[in-house]
Order: C-alpha cells, then structure tokens, then sequence
C-alpha cells in the first residue's frame, strides 16, 4: 500500500481511487493506511500524509521477512498434460529425445526414483544407443536413516581405458 501511496508526488487521492487502482475495497485501503500511520511508516496531515521513506526503507530491507513470512505449502501434484499424460507418456518422449539426441555432443539420462519404470528407462537408453550418455542422474531418492555413514571420493592415475560400447563411447550406467 505504502508504494502505491509512494507514487503520488501531489498528495494522496481518495480510497476509493487507490482501492480501484489495486483491486481492494476502500475499508482496506483505510485499514492498511491506519496501520501504516501506527508503525509510523506513513506521517500525519504535518507532513501532507506522505510516506517516511527512512522507515519504509528499512521496513523492506528488514522488516517484510518478518511481517510476511514465507510458509512451506505441502507438496502437491499436478495434472499431467500434453506429452506427459497417457497414453502418449510412452512413446513420444522417447522419439522427441532420440532427435534431440542427434544434435547435441552429449545425453545425460535423468531416472526419477521409485517413479519411473526399470522398463522405461531401458526402453529410454535403448532409444538413446547411438547417442553419447554421458551419465545417468537418479531423481528423488529417500534419504535413509541409518547408523554411521561413510563418504568417499577418489580418483586414479594410469593407462588403464575404461570400458567402451560398440560405438567407442563409454558404456551406459543402465
């Protein structure tokens, strides 16, 4: 509200053209106004009713994550649509990823955990054979609890070649 009223540089209209301005009623607007002069983000007639810009300031750099806070909705589904909805889910995105395949140097091979089919994802690196894969990302896996866990990471110096395809291209994780 205060942005709005921070745009007029003649004075303050009327609630009402405010309110038609922002799509809200004038009790509102006159609400909103009454709170605003309370945390004196807003000055009295003495001042022609303008904002305290310092204070509104600081209220939007400071003050805006506390008076509106962000809160984590539940997680919702979405109706498929289009390619992602049956029966076209099994067989165009497949074709669509083999011609887009051709054109570019690389194909990283996305599998969404306990989502996608085994079948499916073979099906996928069989459409993608000629294809360079260069990885496979598993989606969405469910962190597990357990106790101790153990993270390593190495790499190795040497002449020994990884193994390749047909193709010479490294072979697939799948």
């Amino acid at each position: 509200m205060l942005l709005k009223i921070s745009k007029y540089y003649d004075g303050r209209p009327p609630y009402l053209q405010i309110a038609s301005e922002l799509y809200l009623s004038p009790s509102r607007v006159h609400a909103s106004v009454k709170r605003a002069k309370l945390a004196r983000l807003l000055h009295g007639t003495e001042l022609s009713k303008k904002p305290n810009y310092v204070a509104l300031e600081q209220f939007l750099i400071h003050g805006v994550k506390y008076a509106f806070p962000a809160v984590r909705g539940e997680l919702s589904r979405g109706v498929p649509t289009g390619h992602s909805a049956p029966p076209l889910n099994e067989s165009i995105v497949q074709a669509d990823a083999s011609v887009l395949a051709r054109l570019v140097d690389g194909v990283l091979l996305v599998v969404r955990s306990k989502s996608t089919p085994s079948a499916m994802a073979q099906k996928a690196r069989q459409e993608l054979r000629k294809s360079n894969i260069v990885g496979v990302v598993l989606n969405a896996v469910e962190e597990v609890d357990s106790y101790g866990g153990t993270y390593s990471y190495g790499y190795g110096y040497g002449e020994k070649k990884a193994k390749t395809g047909r193709n010479g291209h490294p072979r697939p994780l799948l």
